[in-house]
């Protein structure tokens, strides 16, 4: 989670808005975005009141010689609410803020195929409501700070032989939001498959799905949970969770990120189902060194 600090006074740090859990003493915390810390090679700071951008490079170099990049772009492309039958392939996605492919609301039929999203901010394909029979298959995604695919609506299709490879392992960066760091976030996912997957190295769970008559098949998912402590590889946690079948997945290395904890907590399960979740059918998955259950 990141906020924004409102004010610093004698002593006590305000911020802008509230935020999303409570922030005990106990926990750690640190600051980022201040000119006054800009002191070391790589490091760099936006002044948006002055629109200018101070970066710092090696004693002794000169700045002329150096090249760099920044995005004016907010998404890579964004398809317009109730598009249709597109077809995307082959197409290389790199360094927008927000998203590679954003689809607005009641997109349908939108084909995503052998595409590769790299250095997103936020996520590298967000989905809106209503985005129905979608094919995701063949895609890469890597160096993400939020999640790979982004799915907060009602949507459903084929995800199918993807790669997630860094996916939110950095913290405070990408979506501010309770999951951020998962290779795919549905939140309402209906009569699909997530099949044959490959996940390794993510902030958040390799796969959040949420809602019913999904099949969950032959994912490999990999180091998951570097950077938040509470969840697993494959994680599902409404009640509208129902009629979902997990099967033949292998999960490896669910970690848990301790850092800001008052004392070490294992809480990484290779796969959670929680709060509600019913006829789930959990069939033939192997996991592997998770910090808390398999």
């Amino acid at each position: 989670e990141s906020q924004t600090v409102d004010s610093f006074i004698n002593g006590q740090v305000y911020l802008g808005t509230n935020t999303i859990f409570l922030m005990p003493s106990y926990n750690g915390y640190y600051f980022d975005n201040n000119r006054n810390e800009l002191d070391s090679t790589g490091e760099w700071y936006y002044d948006d009141v002055t629109q200018t951008l101070y970066y710092q490079i090696s004693s002794g170099q000169n700045p002329l010689t150096h090249n760099i990049e920044s995005t004016i772009f907010q998404n890579g492309i964004t398809l317009l609410t109730g598009s249709s039958f597109v077809t995307f392939n082959g197409i290389d996605f790199d360094q927008q803020y927000s998203a590679g492919v954003k689809l607005l609301s009641g997109c349908n039929h939108i084909t995503i195929l052998n595409c590769r999203f790299t250095n997103q901010y936020k996520c590298g394909i967000e989905l809106s409501n209503n985005a129905l029979n979608l094919s995701i298959s063949g895609c890469s995604f890597s160096n993400i700070c939020g999640d790979g695919i982004h799915s907060t609506g009602n949507c459903n299709g084929f995800i199918h032989a993807n790669s997630f490879i860094k996916i939110g392992i950095n913290e405070g960066y990408g979506l501010n939001e309770e999951y951020n760091g998962s290779a795919m976030l549905f939140l309402n996912l209906n009569n699909s498959t997530v099949s044959n997957n490959r996940t390794d190295s993510t902030g958040f769970a390799g796969i959040v799905c949420n809602g019913s008559n999904n099949v969950i098949d032959r994912n490999l998912i990999d180091h998951c949970l570097l950077t938040l402590n509470y969840g697993g590889g494959i994680y599902s946690y409404t009640t509208s969770s129902h009629n979902n079948l997990i099967e033949n997945n292998f999960v490896f290395n669910s970690t848990g990120g301790f850092k800001g904890l008052a004392s070490y907590a294992a809480m990484a399960n290779g796969i959670f189902l929680y709060f509600g979740c019913d006829t789930v059918r959990l069939i033939n998955n192997l996991t592997a060194n998770c910090n808390q259950y398999g």
